[in-house]
């Protein structure tokens, strides 16, 4: 039963960084564009 939980906190943890992970690729082109668009304008 332990063993269960401590895996299924393993996996959690594993979500959470690949969650983390796409919301900073996510974060980082979306501040990309907006850069490209402000140097577009100006």
């Amino acid at each position: 039963m332990f063993k269960l939980f401590k895996e299924g906190l393993a996996a959690r943890k594993q979500v959470v960084e690949i969650v983390k992970n796409y919301l900073m690729q996510k974060m980082h082109y979306f501040a990309l564009q907006a850069v490209t668009s402000c140097i577009q304008t100006h």
